[in-house]
Order: structure tokens, then C-alpha cells, then sequence
């Protein structure tokens, strides 16, 4: 990944116009690396990181795999949380990272095949995977989405064969407590980083609320936002609540008018239960 990683940078270096977008692009992740959930997401994956080597968990050899799953593991989490904020709870996380697959995937990712042949491997997947997407936005024929179906049904199972014939060919690896470390890399980073996500939902569902009651009344956000916390608090269940009765905020005049109308419908949804 890294050589290929490196052959694209430097075509996208040598064309004007990719190298502007590539400029664009990395000017929009500092400015959501500036907010203040981007701030606090980098001071706290900085801090576990500290810790966990502290504790002498993150050794050099494990470094690596804390920042992989840093960079494919938690950010699409936060992602799927900044999305579903509404309906996605840290159990249902925490179950979709903590499952079976985690064994299998470190295994297939841990003993992998030559370097020639990883090279070829790589762009094959990306092109079925990035062929299934375009399928699924174009009208093609239906032979075509099953020759890409196909290519990455064949490269998962090379994978899979070779990955746990070297697992089985270096089994003694499991002796080794760096082994053990690496593969429960994945449960102590959602473990150790759940109140991260918990307040990256909450911090969503607040700017939403705040958005919303905005755009119906001439209040101002710190206003709102404090009276929604006083009302709410930490609360997730009692935020939703407002969203999903976000038409009852039209025209407040005042924020005791918003502060009642936040009790009356918790009172009622109260009731309702």
C-alpha cells in the first residue's frame, strides 16, 4: 500500500490540476481539524496513545497498528456516529468492532503474500470494488456487476488461503505476547476511546438541536445552547426527543418561551411512555 501510495502521490504531484485539489482537499481537513471536535479528537487519540505506551501496551512494534486503526478504524466510526446520531448507541459499536471477524482480519493482514504479488492484488480490489460502486450508480449489464463480484470473491479467498497458511506455517508466533497485543489492538482502542465517540454524538446532536431551533427563532446559539443543557444535559434520549418534535419550536420569543416548550415536550413524551 505504502509503494502504491507513494507511485499515485507522485503522478499527483507532476498534474497542476490534481495537485490543486489535492490542496483544496487537505485545506478542508484542517478546517475540520480546527473545530473544536477535531481538536478535541486529535488531544484525546494523542493522550490514549501516551498512555497506552505508558503502560506499556504501545510499544514501537505496535505503533503502527494504533495509528491503521486510527485512520481505518475510528474515523469511519466517527463518521457512521456524525451520520446516525440519532439512532446509533455505543453498544451497537461496540458489538460491530468487537465480533469474530477481528481474528480472521488480523490473520489475513498479518501473513500476507510476496510483494509482487501484493502489488498486483491491491489494484485489482480497487478496481472491482470501485467498479460495484459505479454499477450500483449506472445502468450496466448485470454480467458486468457479477465479473466484478467474481474478481473479489477470488482475491478475498487467495487472501484468506494464504493468510492462514502463513498463520499455520509461523504458529509459534503465539507464544509471543506482541502476537496478542497486535490482535487486540481493535477492542482496547473502542474500549479505551468510547467516551471520545460518546461525545462526539453528543456534540452532534446539540449542534443539531441548536441549528434547528436557530432557524426558527431569533435567538442567539449560546443561549440556545444553554438552555438546551440546562433542560437536557448529558442526556442523548432527551435531545432526540426535540429533534424528533423540532416542529413544536416555531416562532419563540424568548428563551424562558423555548425552556418551557422543552418541558412541555418532555412532560408529554414522558406521559406518552
Amino acid at each position: 500500500m505504502i509503494i502504491w501510495c507513494i507511485i499515485i502521490g507522485v503522478f499527483c504531484i507532476k498534474d497542476n490540476k490534481i495537485r490543486s485539489s489535492i490542496k483544496g482537499l487537505i485545506k478542508s481537513i484542517i478546517k475540520i481539524l480546527i473545530t473544536i471536535p477535531g481538536i478535541v479528537m486529535v488531544m484525546y487519540i494523542a493522550a490514549f496513545g501516551v498512555l497506552l505506551y505508558k503502560l506499556g501496551y504501545l510499544k514501537s512494534t505496535i505503533i503502527k497498528d494504533y495509528i491503521y486503526w486510527f485512520l481505518f478504524g475510528l474515523i469511519p466510526i466517527i463518521f457512521k456516529v456524525v451520520k446516525n446520531s440519532k439512532i446509533v448507541t455505543v453498544k451497537q459499536i461496540i458489538v460491530d468492532v468487537i465480533k469474530f471477524s477481528i481474528i480472521p482480519l488480523f490473520i489475513i493482514n498479518s501473513y500476507t503474500m510476496n510483494l509482487i504479488a501484493e502489488l498486483l492484488i491491491i489494484p485489482l480490489s480497487v478496481i472491482c470494488s470501485g467498479g460495484l460502486i459505479i454499477c450500483e450508480y449506472k445502468t450496466v449489464s448485470p454480467y458486468v456487476k457479477k465479473v466484478f463480484n467474481s474478481g473479489l470473491i477470488v482475491i478475498y479467498i487467495i487472501m484468506i488461503y494464504y493468510g492462514f497458511k502463513g498463520f499455520i506455517i509461523n504458529i509459534n508466533d503465539i507464544k509471543d505476547i506482541e502476537f496478542w497485543k497486535s490482535i487486540s489492538i481493535d477492542v482496547v482502542c473502542i474500549l479505551g476511546t468510547i467516551p471520545l465517540i460518546s461525545y462526539i454524538r453528543l456534540y452532534t446532536l446539540y449542534e443539531q438541536v441548536e441549528l434547528h431551533i436557530r432557524f426558527r427563532s431569533k435567538l442567539d446559539k449560546w443561549t440556545i445552547y444553554l438552555v438546551i443543557f440546562k433542560n437536557c444535559l448529558l442526556s442523548r434520549k432527551k435531545l432526540v426527543v426535540i429533534l424528533d418534535n423540532i416542529n413544536e419550536f416555531y416562532r419563540i420569543k424568548s428563551w424562558r418561551d423555548l425552556d418551557n416548550r422543552i418541558k412541555s415536550i418532555s412532560y408529554k413524551n414522558v406521559c406518552g411512555m
